[in-house]
Parts: C-alpha cells; sequence; structure tokens
C-alpha cells in the first residue's frame, strides 16, 4: 500500500481513460496495467485528499446520453477504488468544485440538469452529506475554490466570495489584497 503526500513539493494528481489509471509525481507518470474496480469514466467531476484517500465526487457520465452524477468514490492507493455512496444527498451535478474543509469535504456549486447551482454541501465521511445553503451568494460552475487564511474561497469572472462556514458567503471587493486569485489553477 502506498502513502499519498499532498504538499506544495508534492503533487499527485490522477484520471481514468479507457479504464486505466494513471498516476502523477511531479512529472513521471506511471501506466497501471492491473485489472481493478474502478469509477466509471466521467468530466466536470471534483477530487479531493481527505482523511488519508483520494475521493472522485460526481460528474458527468461518458454514456449516451450524457448524465450527472452525485456518486462518491475514495481510494487509499490510487487503484482499489470504493463506492462510498451511489448516489449523495446533493443533486447529480458536473463542474462543481471541492475543497476540504473545517474537518469536511465540501461541494460547492455545479452545473445541474436545467442550469447552474449555487447551493453548498458538507461531509465528514462522504457518505452522508449536510447542506449548508441553498442559495449562496452565487450561483456558479467552472469556478475556481481554495482555502486560504481559515477561509473558502469561490473565485470566479463573476467576482470572488468567502466564507468561513459555507452557510455565509461574503463578496469581496476586487482591489482586496489578500484575495487568493494567484493560488486557483
Amino acid at each position: 500500500m502506498k502513502k499519498f503526500l499532498l504538499s506544495t513539493l508534492l503533487v499527485w494528481t490522477f484520471a481514468v481513460l479507457q479504464g486505466r489509471t494513471y498516476a502523477q509525481q511531479q512529472i513521471n507518470w506511471e501506466k497501471n496495467t492491473q485489472t481493478f474496480e474502478t469509477f466509471p469514466a466521467r468530466d466536470g467531476h471534483s477530487s479531493v485528499v481527505f482523511d488519508g484517500k483520494m475521493w472522485v465526487i460526481g460528474g458527468r457520465g461518458q454514456v449516451s446520453p450524457l448524465t450527472y452524477l452525485n456518486d462518491v468514490w475514495s481510494s487509499s492507493d490510487g487503484v482499489h477504488w470504493t463506492q462510498v455512496t451511489p448516489a449523495a444527498e446533493f443533486a447529480p451535478r458536473a463542474y462543481h468544485t471541492s475543497v476540504v474543509f473545517d474537518g469536511k469535504m465540501w461541494v460547492i456549486g455545479g452545473a445541474i440538469m436545467g442550469g447552474g447551482t449555487d447551493d453548498v454541501w458538507s461531509s465528514a465521511d462522504g457518505q452522508t452529506w449536510i447542506q449548508a445553503t441553498d442559495q449562496a451568494a452565487f450561483g456558479r460552475s467552472n469556478h475556481g475554490c481554495t482555502v486560504f487564511q481559515d477561509k473558502m474561497w469561490v473565485v470566479s469572472e463573476g467576482g470572488t466570495w468567502s466564507s468561513t462556514d459555507g452557510i455565509i458567503w461574503v463578496p469581496v471587493p476586487s482591489n482586496f489584497p489578500d484575495t487568493p486569485t494567484s493560488a486557483l489553477v
């Protein structure tokens, strides 16, 4: 079993392409040729590292017609994946963001069937999700989110907001010096 370390010097990324997992450590890629159970192909999902595991949350399935997902998967080694829940309490979505904050995973906004959503959800275990708000100050998909100075930050072309609890989102003036726009990729 491999241990994964996430730091400013070492970043792991992963993707599932045609049923195979690829892992990246800095610039060296390894192709995993083992046969194993994994989550179905998707795009528009979010992923975090939480509680010693990698997590894949929601997204848009690659079957026709395209289907929005609200499943949650976890892995402690990047090879063996477990479906934590086939249907989380939040609506199926893609192009949302997720962060780890205050000992929980958070799912923020995204695109759902019929438009965008401005809800915010959290979970301490990936199985049970609790809605923080159904009307955050923004309705966003394709936004960025990060944790900085003990706050969650949502940054998009429409503005920047921060929250300490996921319920109240405070708009940040564009000239605010501590806005973490440079921290988002």
